[in-house]
């Protein structure tokens, strides 16, 4: 339950914050330009981090689970050193 309101709330960050950037981006004359308006490319700037951000924390906690659902099976992964062969 908790991770579909999680999900829920990022979609919606993710829809309202393109709409309200594309928004900004068509009010300017020259919306492309980083001097005249340097809170919209902010704003774009910190839009793609969270996304990235968001994604990596993902990643990160699916090889979580997925480590301790093997350390739970009882499954453990050959641990290699590299250079060396374990004998």
């Amino acid at each position: 339950m908790k991770k579909s309101i999680q999900s829920t709330v990022y979609v919606i960050f993710v829809i309202v914050t393109f709409i309200t950037l594309a928004k900004s981006f068509m009010v300017y004359e020259n919306p492309f330009s980083f001097y005249e308006n340097p809170l919209v490319w902010l704003a774009l700037i910190g839009f793609v981090l969270v996304v990235v951000l968001k994604e990596v924390v993902n990643v990160l906690a699916i090889k979580r689970a997925t480590e301790l659902q093997n350390e739970k099976d009882g499954i453990v992964p050959n641990q290699v050193m590299l250079g060396f062969k374990n004998y």
